[in-house]
């Protein structure tokens, strides 16, 4: 699947600084590691979306995951560049920051 939405040349920032390109990015996500992880709900609100002609969309918004038997969430800002390729579109670049958790 990840194969068809990232674009050949798709490039991310990761939270933690590190600009990955699109074979790390796949390789992160293996099948075998899936059926190991806890189950995740994440929820993208505050999208605002950018629209350059009819070729590239910039859309912008807070991403938050929550964790199945926890309490606890995580939120970051994140950034999607989506172009125009080959009739399809796919994803070219993406930047997520993470947001500190608010103090008690």
């Amino acid at each position: 699947m990840l194969q068809q939405i990232l674009a050949p040349d798709y490039q991310e920032i990761s939270p933690v600084g590190e600009v990955d390109a699109r074979d790390k990015v796949i390789s992160f996500y293996p099948a075998a590691a899936k059926a190991k992880a806890p189950p995740v709900t994440p929820v993208l609100s505050e999208l605002s979306n950018r629209v350059y002609g009819d070729q590239l969309v910039i859309s912008t918004g807070k991403l938050t995951y929550s964790f199945a038997g926890t309490p606890h969430s995580r939120s970051m800002r994140v950034q999607f560049v989506s172009a125009l390729q080959q009739n399809r579109w796919q994803l070219v670049s993406a930047q997520f920051t993470g947001i500190p958790a608010a103090k008690k």
